[in-house]
């Protein structure tokens, strides 16, 4: 359950820092 709301939690985030591109708190400065 746990680890499964973390992902949901990153893929958020993850979705929402690509929109405003910029770099999220999980994923070091990483340009791709």
């Amino acid at each position: 359950h746990i680890a499964r709301v973390r992902a949901s939690d990153e893929a958020r985030e993850g979705f929402s820092a690509f929109l405003e591109k910029r770099p999220t708190s999980w994923a070091k400065k990483e340009d791709a």
